[in-house]
C-alpha cells in the first residue's frame, strides 16, 4: 500500500511512557501523550509489539503472538471499573523510575491483576455480552493461550519439552480435558486479564485515531522457541520426532559481525504452511491489523530467505533457505487488497528481495545512521540512506529501537567523519542532532519517524536495545515525565508545518 500523505511520527514503546506503576501503561499519561502528539502535529505513533515479553524481557520473543502484555494494564483504570479499591493498595508504593524493573513491576502488578479478574467474576461481569463476544471472537488463540499459561503456572515453567508431563506436552486430549476441569477458574481468570488488556488498548487506540494519530505496530517474524504457537502447532515448525527444534534462526557472519548471530527462534516449515493456505501467518497479520493502523514487518529479508542453523550449532554452520513470502503476500492480498504495511528492509538486500518489496508496494525504511560511508575519505554520495537520496515511498528514521542514539552515534565518529558529517548537514557540532532531524523532515520521504530519545537529545544510556545481547538495560528505557518533551512541542510543530507534514 503506497504512502499518500506526508506525516511525521515518533517511536516510543508503551513501556517507556511515564507511570507510577514502574512501567508505561494504558493510564492517563498515555492519553496525555496523544494530546501532546496532536499539539506537535505528529500523526504517527510507532510502538513495539504489544505481546507478552519473553527471554531478556524482549517483546520480540513472546510466548504468544496474540496475548497482550498484562503489565500494560492500567491499575488506575481498574479502580475506575470498581475491580480494585483502596484496600488493595495498603502495601502500595510509588514505582516511578528512570528504568523499568520488570521483576519489581511483575511482583507488584500481577497479584493485583489476579485480584481484579477474581472480582470481575464475583461481579458476574464474565456473563456480560461484551466479555463473551471477546472470548468468542478470539477463541482461535485465547483457548490455547489460557490453557498454556495455566499449565505453565502449575509446573512453574513454560518449558513444555522438559518440565511438563508427557501427556500435556503432547496435547493428549484426555489429559487436557482433565486439566481444564480441574483448573477452569484459573483459566477463566487468565482470559479476563486479556479482555481487560484489549479493552484498555482499544480505548487508547480509539482516542489516538480520534485525534488524528495513527498507530504503527510491529510484526516479529519469528515466535519464541517455548511458546503457545510451538506447543499448539508444532507441525508448522522444523522439529524432530521428539518435538525439539531441528533448526533455529540467526544471521550469517559478515563485515559487521564476524561470528554472525544465533537468535535461537524456531524456523517455519514454509511448505507445510503453504499446504495450510498460510492460515497461521495470515491470521496473525490480520489480527495485528485490527490492533494497529500500520504494521512494520520485522526482518523482511526472512520472507524471501532466512539463515537456518542446526539446533545447538553456530551461525557459521547455517545456510540460506528459501521462504514463501511471495505466495504468502499473494494469499494475504486476496483478503486485504490494500495492506498498510511497512517493511524493515535493512541488511543484505538483494534484487530479489527488492522485487518482493516493490511488487507488493510495501514502503521500505531508510536509517540515517547508515548514511555516511567513506571510500578513501570520500563520502559516498549515492548512499540510499543520505536524506538527499530518499524516495517518496519510504519511511525515514534517525534510528530504530535497535540502534544507538544520534548524540552518541556522532560522538563515536572519528574527527574526519565528524567534519564531513557537519559539512554535509550544514551544521555545527552542537546542533547536529537537531539538524539531522530537520533534514529528514525536509526530505522526500512521505513518513519520517523519530525516536523520542533523539528528540530529547539522549545518549546511549537511554538506548532501547542492543541486538544480540541479554543486557539488563535492554528494553528498560522509561520517561520520568513529559516535561522535556512538552518544552519542544512548539518547535516540533513548527518543523512539521514548514516541512508540510
Amino acid at each position: 500500500m503506497k504512502l499518500k500523505n506526508r506525516c511525521s511520527g515518533i517511536l516510543l514503546h508503551i513501556s517507556s511512557l511515564p507511570s507510577k506503576d514502574g512501567i508505561g501503561c494504558f493510564n492517563n499519561e498515555a492519553f496525555e501523550f496523544v494530546d501532546l502528539l496532536k499539539r506537535a502535529k505528529i500523526k504517527l505513533w510507532q510502538i513495539l509489539p504489544l505481546s507478552k515479553i519473553g527471554e531478556g524481557n524482549s517483546p520480540y520473543s513472546s510466548i504468544c503472538t496474540y496475548a497482550g502484555n498484562e503489565l500494560f494494564i492500567s491499575i488506575e483504570k481498574l479502580i475506575e471499573m470498581n475491580l480494585l479499591d483502596e484496600e488493595d493498595f495498603k502495601d502500595f508504593k510509588d514505582l516511578s523510575s528512570k528504568k523499568v524493573d520488570y521483576k519489581m513491576v511483575s511482583d507488584y502488578k500481577l497479584p493485583l491483576l489476579n485480584r481484579a479478574s477474581y472480582n470481575f467474576m464475583e461481579m458476574n461481569l464474565a456473563q456480560s455480552d461484551d466479555y463473551n463476544k471477546f472470548v468468542k471472537d478470539n477463541d482461535f488463540w485465547l483457548d490455547s493461550y489460557s490453557l498454556f499459561t495455566a499449565i505453565s503456572e502449575v509446573y512453574n515453567s513454560v518449558n513444555f519439552l522438559e518440565d511438563w508431563s508427557d501427556e500435556l506436552a503432547d496435547r493428549d486430549e484426555k489429559a487436557l480435558t482433565e486439566f481444564k476441569e480441574d483448573n477452569s477458574k484459573r483459566i477463566e481468570e487468565i482470559k479476563i486479564i486479556q479482555y481487560l488488556f484489549y479493552k484498555q488498548w482499544f480505548e487508547l487506540k480509539a482516542y489516538a485515531n480520534k485525534n488524528d494519530v495513527q498507530i504503527v505496530g510491529d510484526v516479529p517474524i519469528f515466535v519464541a522457541k517455548l511458546s503457545v504457537e510451538t506447543w499448539s502447532n508444532p507441525e508448522l515448525f522444523k522439529t524432530d520426532e521428539f518435538g525439539n527444534m531441528s533448526f533455529i534462526s540467526g544471521y550469517p557472519p559478515d563485515d559487521d559481525g564476524k561470528n554472525g548471530q544465533v537468535w535461537g527462534n524456531p524456523v517455519y516449515d514454509w511448505k507445510r504452511m503453504e499446504e495450510n493456505n498460510f492460515d497461521f501467518q495470515i491470521n496473525r497479520i490480520q489480527f495485528l491489523l485490527k490492533q494497529n493502523d500500520w504494521l512494520r514487518l520485522d526482518h523482511f529479508i526472512g520472507y524471501y530467505h532466512y539463515w537456518e542453523i542446526p539446533n545447538d550449532g553456530e551461525a557459521k554452520d547455517g545456510r540460506w533457505v528459501e521462504a514463501e513470502g511471495r505466495k504468502l503476500f499473494d494469499a494475504l492480498k486476496l483478503k486485504n487488497p490494500e495492506i498498510p504495511i511497512i517493511v524493515e528492509d535493512l541488511g543484505a538486500i538483494t534484487p530479489e528481495i527488492e522485487a518482493l518489496r516493490d511488487d507488493n508496494e510495501f514502503p521500505g525504511m531508510r536509517n540515517f545512521l547508515f548514511a555516511f560511508e567513506f571510500n578513501d575519505k570520500k563520502l559516498n554520495t549515492k548512499n540510499a540512506f543520505l536524506p538527499s537520496n530518499y524516495i517518496e515511498q519510504c519511511v525515514a528514521y534517525t534510528a530504530t529501537h535497535d540502534n544507538e542514539m544520534l548524540e552518541s552515534w556522532f560522538k563515536s565518529k572519528s574527527e574526519f567523519e565528524k567534519v564531513a558529517i557537519c559539512k554535509y548537514m550544514k551544521s555545527d557540532r552542537e546542533h547536529i542532532a537537531s539538524n539531522c532531524i530537520k533534514a529528514l523532515l525536509n526530505s522526500k520521504a512521505k513518513f519520517v519517524i523519530i525516536p523520542m530519545q533523539d528528540y530529547l537529545h539522549k545518549t546511549n544510556e537511554c538506548r532501547m536495545n542492543t541486538p544480540g545481547t541479554l543486557n539488563d538495560s535492554n528494553w528498560t528505557y522509561k520517561m520520568e515525565n513529559f516535561d522535556e518533551f512538552s518544552q519542544q512541542i512548539e518547535s516540533i510543530k513548527d518543523l512539521n508545518i514548514k516541512s508540510h507534514r
